[in-house]
């Protein structure tokens, strides 16, 4: 079985928290993988790991993660742009990754703490919301396929809006906004424990009520935005040990994670550009599936149309 094994830290978390029991994990990929091959209209990754991070981000539920990996899939088709040509050497890709727009810390608070993601742009360039888009969910799948950190511990959410401007609200529709939070939220098998805004802008109360009736009730508990006056309160959350050196942390310059990021995605072209031929048929998946599918993610059907 092509999987990796958890460090003892993890695997005692994902059996408590994940309800995962190690000598039922084989029985329950050849499950969901068995199932996809059944699914006509769905053409999925059938990697032992992947399925694998499929099941711990829905707690071992079979259905749950049969509905997960349908979203997910689906998902390309309501928003193609967030994952056509995803080839990191293409010119507006590279000019995200040079700018270090989304960064998982490389270090960690203890052995089975979360992965802390940090969303910034080194440069104050005017990036393009469906680029930044784009990349974050490349490196989301990158996560899902290789940090066990991040699919048993979760993942921790610092944004540093300091280069947002008014321009990427008018990039923004209601209906994109719907999108991109049901992709982050329903879509991908993740476990966001904790949302950090610093350097928020004037206009933030208005970025915020575009998205915001999109949240999980679960997701809005979760956001802390500080102020100037309270912004290392910050480090109570997030450990200086683990921050770059810009944010007064001490793991090194902001540029060596950068720089790691850049040639990690880089590193990952063949697996993204074969990654195109995975989908979801939209019609038929949500003939076979809208029960599910509407319980976790919404209608489908109406996302399609608004």
């Amino acid at each position: 079985m092509s999987i990796r094994e958890l460090s003892a830290q993890l695997q005692s978390k994902a059996q408590l928290e994940l309800h995962e029991v190690p000598n039922r994990v084989r029985e329950d990929i050849d499950t969901i993988k068995e199932w996809i091959h059944q699914q006509t209209h769905l053409i999925a990754r059938t990697d032992d790991q992947w399925i694998l991070s499929f099941l711990r981000g829905c707690k071992f539920s079979l259905e749950r993660t049969k509905t997960k990996l349908i979203s997910y899939y689906t998902m390309r088709v309501i928003e193609p742009a967030f994952f056509a040509d995803r080839d990191p050497f293409k010119p507006e890709l590279q000019q995200i990754l040079k700018a270090g727009f989304c960064l998982p810390l490389r270090k960690l608070s203890d052995p089975e703490a979360p992965r802390v993601l940090l969303f910034q742009n080194k440069n104050n360039e005017e990036l393009l919301v469906i680029n930044m888009i784009k990349l974050t969910l490349m490196i989301l799948d990158i996560l899902i396929n290789e940090d066990d950190n991040f699919v048993v511990g979760g993942h921790v959410v610092l944004q540093d809006f300091k280069s947002v401007t008014l321009h990427h609200l008018t990039e923004i529709s209601p209906n994109r906004a719907k999108n991109i939070m049901n992709c982050f939220q329903h879509a991908y098998p993740t476990r966001p424990k904790q949302f950090h805004y610093i350097n928020t802008p004037t206009f933030f109360p208005t970025l915020y009520g575009l998205v915001k009736h999109f949240m999980t009730e679960k997701i809005k508990n979760r956001i802390v935005i500080y102020s100037e006056s309270n912004v290392d309160a910050l480090y109570q959350s997030i450990p200086k040990s683990i921050l770059p050196e810009e944010y007064g942390g001490e793991a090194g310059p902001i540029q060596d994670l950068i720089d790691y990021w850049k040639r990690k995605v880089e590193d990952y072209r063949e697996w993204f550009l074969l990654d195109q031929q995975y989908r979801c048929s939209l019609v038929n998946c949500q003939n076979d599936n809208i029960a599910d599918t509407d319980e976790i993610m919404g209608s489908f059907r109406k996302l399609a149309v608004d």
